[in-house]
């Protein structure tokens, strides 16, 4: 579980639930259309025990091409049938494209990922902790900066444990002055070697950071710039306009809240100005997908280079390695390696991964908010196994 480690000791997850053994789904594949029915099969399974309240799912592989599922409801309340369109928050997964967003500026020459902290703070900036000045942007995106998980004070625990039965956004009160203001006064201790430690706290810097050096583009200004509008991304957004609101998915509880049952609605996470590198964007499975095929085939453009650049393995960690954002590991069932990223956000799940040799890829959104990413791990491994 890579995304709001904060919450891996505040409350117990729930897995979703998979009952389908990998013979069973291996034999559905091996059927005419079987990617439809093990698709089917596992969404059946987690509409039946409300893991989800609705989902859709998109697939590439080298033999089918992209295909869509879409399953549930966009919103239960007014029976709104989920579609490809669909929009969700992708929590997380906006990192996936924060990294990105460094690796293009870097082959443009604009930064390298080696400058320091110093290098972009104002000339007051004076750290409590020494070694914070020489943070690098590699170690921020590649969550070996030594910076806490999360924003650390009273009013964040507060907002943490009134989140465990309420649902609200823990970082409802969290400003970018705030934030600044944590890095250069909080005591972040003797630095470590350097190791892997996922940090919230470190891709909201990198927002802020680009805030500074591009004062009139700012982040969002400069991510629509250089990646959501050459790709076509026009969904890919920070702020909805009215037609996108008339598509967005309602959120609601899944395995967490833990102290609220499944199956309720939830609002919107927000954040305030200067704090959407981390989590802030909204996206469909289309704009997910067209991501992730750049991602996985393009070697030769300025942003297919940069992409594969933000992939290249840097902190190796227990369960495999962190790139600038996506993370590599080996999937259980076929012990092949893939690269991908969670997100789980209030009200909402999403899975975005890759297996490079078999060229196969898969996008998961779900409305409910799960912790974890089992089902979009789980259909990737199969679709793999099933052509070893």
């Amino acid at each position: 579980m890579k995304s709001f480690p904060l919450f891996l000791f505040l409350f117990f997850t729930i897995s979703c639930a998979h009952r389908i053994s990998t013979q069973e789904s291996l034999e559905m594949l091996s059927k005419e259309g079987g990617i439809k029915i093990l698709v089917d099969a596992l969404a059946k399974e987690n509409l039946l025990h409300n893991t989800v309240t609705g989902m859709v799912v998109g697939i590439t592989t080298p033999t089918e091409g992209i295909r869509y599922f879409s399953y549930g409801y966009r919103d239960r309340e007014t029976q709104q049938v989920m579609t490809p369109d669909t929009l969700f928050q992708l929590g997380s997964i906006t990192k996936v494209f924060t990294a990105s967003l460094l690796s293009v500026l870097e082959e443009e020459r604009q930064i390298t990922l080696q400058d320091s902290l110093k290098d972009y703070m104002p000339p007051n900036f004076n750290p409590r902790t020494k070694w914070v000045s020489d943070i690098t942007l590699e170690q921020l995106a590649s969550h070996s900066s030594g910076l806490t998980s999360e924003y650390h004070n009273f009013e964040m625990l507060l907002s943490s444990i009134y989140f465990l039965w309420s649902g609200e956004n823990i970082w409802k009160n969290l400003t970018q002055k705030k934030l600044f203001q944590y890095i250069e006064e909080h005591d972040f201790r003797t630095k470590k070697p350097l190791y892997y430690k996922y940090s919230n706290v470190a891709y909201v810097l990198l927002g802020g950071i680009l805030d500074l050096k591009y004062p009139e583009k700012k982040y969002e200004g400069l991510l629509k710039e250089k990646i959501t509008d050459p790709l076509e991304l026009y969904d890919t957004v920070f702020n909805l306009k009215e037609e996108q609101q008339s598509r967005l998915s309602s959120g609601y509880s899944g395995s967490a809240p833990p102290l609220i049952k499944k199956g309720i609605k939830m609002r919107p996470w927000n954040f305030k100005v200067g704090l959407n590198a981390a989590g802030g964007l909204y996206s469909t499975a289309l704009d997910m997908m067209k991501f992730l095929l750049i991602n996985m085939t393009d070697n030769q453009s300025l942003l297919g280079k940069s992409f594969k650049k933000a992939q290249k393995k840097r902190i190796k960690f227990k369960d495999g390695h962190i790139g600038l954002g996506w993370f590599l590991e080996i999937l259980k069932r076929s012990q092949e390696p893939t690269i991908y990223h969670n997100g789980i956000i209030g009200g909402h799940t999403s899975y975005l991964g890759y297996h490079e040799k078999s060229n196969i890829g898969v996008v998961v959104l779900q409305n409910a908010m799960n912790m974890n990413y089992e089902f979009g791990e789980t259909l990737l491994d199969l679709l793999v196994l099933s052509r070893k």
